[in-house]
């Protein structure tokens, strides 16, 4: 199984790094410790105004959300506490995020949208969880 390297989120020019990779214990990169795709699936059946005549139509969306839940390790408690108050003011809000794992292949979630960040602080070490709706989802190369 490959092990999830890097999650970047661009929007425009500007990029921001989610994830730097597995086993990172410091205040400059953000450690991997969980990444999920789930989608919501919402249906229409469209009913015929003639039944003999016509077949009802099924028709079934889906909405994919990313998530993706990081931390990182500061020196101090009070370092922990003040990255965790500025994070959501600092968070990427949209953009298309690129997952790379080990083996070089790729997952790119394009038209994303921030739904939520949740960071948390114990000690030293804040936890931050990322969710992000997402247009289409695609396997890279």
């Amino acid at each position: 199984m490959a092990l999830l390297m890097q999650v970047v989120i661009v929007d425009g020019v500007s990029s921001t790094t989610l994830c730097d990779g597995v086993g990172y214990r410091d205040s400059s990169h953000w450690a991997y410790l969980d990444c999920q795709l789930p989608a919501t699936y919402a249906s229409q059946v469209s009913v015929p105004i003639r039944a003999p005549f016509a077949t009802p139509l099924g028709r079934v969306t889906a909405s994919p959300m990313f998530m993706l839940r990081v931390c990182k390790l500061y020196a101090t408690p009070e370092a922990a506490i003040a990255a965790r108050l500025l994070l959501p003011a600092n968070a990427p809000l949209k953009g298309t995020i690129t997952v790379t794992v080990a083996t070089g292949s790729t997952v790119v979630c394009s038209n994303c949208a921030l739904d939520s960040c949740r960071p948390v602080t114990n000690g030293c070490t804040l936890t931050v969880d990322w969710s992000y709706k997402c247009g289409a989802v695609a396997a890279g190369s």
